[in-house]
């Protein structure tokens, strides 16, 4: 039972590197200007959680922008 418990908790470890570096990466892109949309902050939470593939949001991002979901207001 001790092997399970190393890996849960380098799964939780591992959980919370990939949240903190995307708290990191969120805030160097505010710092840069760029602000970036809830929806795909909450998807980046979801990867590091486990909950879908990294490839999974590209692949929703792709199709985001294509469907023009990124576009600026007109002024």
């Amino acid at each position: 039972m001790v092997i399970n418990r190393e890996i849960s908790m380098s799964t939780s470890w591992t959980q919370l590197e990939a949240a903190r570096a995307i708290r990191n990466a969120v805030a160097q892109q505010r710092f840069e200007g760029v602000d970036p949309d809830q929806r795909t902050i909450a998807e980046l939470h979801r990867v590091a959680k486990g909950e879908i593939q990294f490839a999974d949001l590209i692949h929703d991002l792709r199709q985001r922008i294509v469907s023009g979901d990124f576009e600026k207001p007109a002024h």
